[in-house]
Parts: C-alpha cells; structure tokens; sequence
C-alpha cells in the first residue's frame, strides 16, 4: 500500500492568525501573468553579466568605486574575486582608498584589501558570523560580542 499523500496547504500564516487555534482561510495569492515572466525573463536574458565584461573595462570601473563597494564587488563572483583580489590590482584598492574622504591611514603592517576589509565587513574575525560590529585597533581585529571577551 502506497504511502499517503500530504495534504496541500490552503492557508498562509499572517500576523492576526494564531496557528494553535486553527485560525481562517488568507486569501490565494495570484500568480503573475505568464507574459510578466516572460518579459522578465527576456530582460535577465539581455543583461550584461559582471562575469563576461573584459577585464580591462572591469578595471576601469572598479577605479571609480568605494572601497566598500569594491569589497562587496569581491563577493559577487568567482571571476571578478580573482581579479580584484589579485596582488597586482593593489593599485585599485590604494585609489579608492585615496579618494575616500576620512579614510584613516594605512598601517604599515597591511595590505589594503585587508585595511578595506577591517573597516567595511562585519564578519567576526575568531567564529566568521556576520554580526561583528566591535573592532579592537590594538589587535587590527573584528569581533562579535561572543567572541570578544574569548579574544
């Protein structure tokens, strides 16, 4: 005997509805029009992709950006990592780090994409989570509230 089917869901959970107590039917949500998704999946289609521009036309670009820009641009894909993040491309991150106003110095001890990433990213230096928002200058270091008193 085949196994029983579940039951399709006919409610969706809202903030008035308390789900121990039942509650009532929400109303369906349409679905949109077979010619909205074909549109929007004919503009995806005639988009640039960051992956496939040449590299020189992503060097220009990247030489008129933030650095918290150009870090979130390091994350975007595996390609434009590599690029950006290449020892050579240094000179991007040192300009974009010049033509921020209020920028503190570089220690001479770090690398720039390092020094734009103390500054700009909120991942914990001891566990990785994303919620770190107390850097130690003595220690050049980002940590969350967890691992700050362990540090």
């Amino acid at each position: 005997m085949p196994p029983p089917q579940k039951k399709l869901k006919t409610t969706h959970p809202t903030a008035d509805q308390d789900q121990n107590r039942g509650g009532f039917k929400a109303p369906a949500i349409p679905l949109p029009r077979l010619s909205t998704l074909r549109a929007a999946f004919e503009r995806e289609r005639k988009r640039v992709k960051l992956s496939t521009l040449p590299l020189d036309v992503l060097g220009e670009i990247s030489n008129h950006l933030h650095p918290r820009d150009l870090l979130n641009l390091t994350l975007t894909c595996k390609r434009v990592a590599q690029f950006l993040l290449n020892p050579h491309q240094e000179y991007i991150w040192r300009n974009a780090r010049l033509r921020t106003p209020g920028m503190p110095e570089l220690p001479s001890f770090m690398n720039e994409r390092a020094f734009a990433r103390l500054l700009y990213s909120r991942r914990c230096n001891h566990c990785g989570e994303d919620n770190a928002l107390n850097v130690r200058w003595t220690w050049f270091a980002r940590y969350c509230s967890e691992c700050l008193p362990k540090a």
